[in-house]
C-alpha cells in the first residue's frame, strides 16, 4: 500500500478509536504524501478525516473547512461515498457552529448520494443528522420521523447506536422524557460494548439530562460526572459543555445557586472556545433564570440579549420568540428586532 493511502486508512482508524491527535498526524502525513504525486482523491479522504477528527475535538470552524475542501477534492472522483460522507461530517461541523441552512443542505446532499449508491449506512448517517438538526430548533415531529428511519436502515451495529442516540436527542428536546431514556439507555448499552467511548460521552450527557427531567436528580447527578470525566479523557469539547451545563441544572434544581452559575459559566466558556453560538445563546437563557430567580435583572438582562442577538443571527426563529417571551414576562427590553433571513 502506498504512503499516502496507508496514511489515510491509519487515520480514519486513529479517529474512531477517539485518539484524535494520532488521527490528525496521520492525516497530514496522507495530504503531504498525496501532494507529491497528485493524488486527488486520497488528499479528499484525508481532509474527510480531519473534518470528523475537528468534529470530535469540537472545533467545529476547521471542521467546516476541510469538509469543504474534502468536498470540493472529492467531486470531480468516482468516490461518490467518500463525497457523501464529506458532505455528512461538513452538516454536522455546520450544525455545531449553530449554521442550520448549510447544515441541511450538506445532509440533504448527502441523502441524495446514499439514495444514488443505495447505501444504507450512509443513507442512515444522513437521515438521523437531518433530524438531529431539525430537533434542535424545535421541529421535533420532523426530527422524530427522519431518525426513526434512521434507525430502521441502519446496517450494523455503530450506525443503530449511533441513530438510536439521535432519536433519543430528538425524543429529549421535544419533551417526551421517557422515549428518551428508552433510546439514549439503548445507545449507550450498545456505545459501552463497543467501546467508543467519545460517542459514550456525549451520550451519557444527554441521558443525564433526561434523568433530571425525570425527577432522578442522583443518578442524573452520578451520569452527568462521569460524562464530564469521559469527555475530557477524549477532549470532546462538545461533550464536555454539555455535561457542565447539565450539572448546572442539577444544581439549581438543589437549589445550590453558586455551584449552577459556576457550572453554567464553564459552560458556556467551553461553547464559546467552540463558537458554538447556538448552544451558546441556549446557555445564556439558562443563566438568565439563574440570575432572574437570584434577583439579579441586570445580569438576567444581559443573558437575555445576548441569546436574542445569538439566535436572530443564526436564525432560529422559535429560539428568538422563546427569548422575547422571557423578556416580556420579567418587563425587559431588548430593543430592535435582530432576526436575520433564512
Amino acid at each position: 500500500m502506498v504512503p499516502e493511502t496507508c496514511n489515510q486508512f491509519l487515520s480514519l482508524t486513529y479517529s474512531y478509536l477517539g485518539e484524535q491527535e494520532q488521527a490528525a498526524d496521520a492525516a497530514d502525513r496522507a495530504v503531504w504524501h498525496a501532494q507529491q504525486c497528485g493524488d486527488t482523491t486520497t488528499m479528499g479522504q484525508a481532509h474527510y478525516v480531519l473534518a470528523l477528527r475537528s468534529y470530535w475535538m469540537g472545533e467545529p470552524a476547521a471542521g467546516a473547512v476541510h469538509g469543504r475542501q474534502a468536498v470540493h477534492l472529492l467531486s470531480g472522483t468516482a468516490e461518490l461515498n467518500w463525497l457523501g460522507l464529506s458532505q455528512w461530517i461538513l452538516g454536522l461541523n455546520y450544525l455545531f457552529l449553530g449554521e442550520t441552512t448549510p447544515a441541511l443542505a450538506a445532509e440533504a446532499e448527502a441523502a441524495r448520494l446514499a439514495e444514488e449508491l443505495q447505501d444504507p449506512r450512509l443513507q442512515s448517517f444522513a437521515t438521523w443528522s437531518i433530524g438531529w438538526i431539525q430537533a434542535a430548533h424545535g421541529e421535533w415531529e420532523d426530527g422524530i420521523a427522519r431518525c426513526l428511519h434512521g434507525v430502521a436502515c441502519a446496517p450494523d451495529p455503530v450506525s443503530v447506536a449511533a441513530a438510536a442516540s439521535a432519536l433519543g436527542y430528538t425524543y429529549l428536546e421535544s419533551g417526551d422524557i421517557r422515549q428518551a431514556i428508552t433510546h439514549l439507555e439503548q445507545a449507550l448499552a450498545q456505545l459501552l460494548q463497543l467501546r467508543l467511548r467519545q460517542s459514550e460521552g456525549r451520550i451519557s450527557a444527554w441521558l443525564s439530562d433526561a434523568y433530571l427531567l425525570d425527577g432522578r436528580s442522583d443518578e442524573a447527578h452520578e451520569l452527568a460526572t462521569r460524562s464530564l470525566a469521559i469527555n475530557r479523557e477524549v477532549k470532546a469539547q462538545y461533550g464536555i459543555a454539555w455535561a457542565q451545563r447539565v450539572l448546572g441544572k442539577i444544581a439549581r434544581t438543589r437549589a445550590a445557586f453558586a455551584e449552577a452559575e459556576s457550572h453554567l459559566t464553564e459552560a458556556l466558556q467551553t461553547f464559546t472556545a467552540m463558537t458554538a453560538r447556538f448552544e451558546m445563546g441556549r446557555t445564556r437563557l439558562l443563566l438568565a433564570e439563574l440570575a432572574h430567580a437570584g434577583g439579579n435583572c441586570t445580569a438576567a438582562t444581559a443573558h437575555l440579549h445576548d441569546a436574542w442577538q445569538l439566535f436572530g443571527a443564526l436564525p432560529v426563529k422559535k429560539y428568538v420568540e422563546r427569548t422575547e417571551q422571557m423578556a416580556e414576562k420579567w418587563g425587559v427590553s431588548l430593543g430592535e428586532p435582530q432576526i436575520t433571513s433564512p
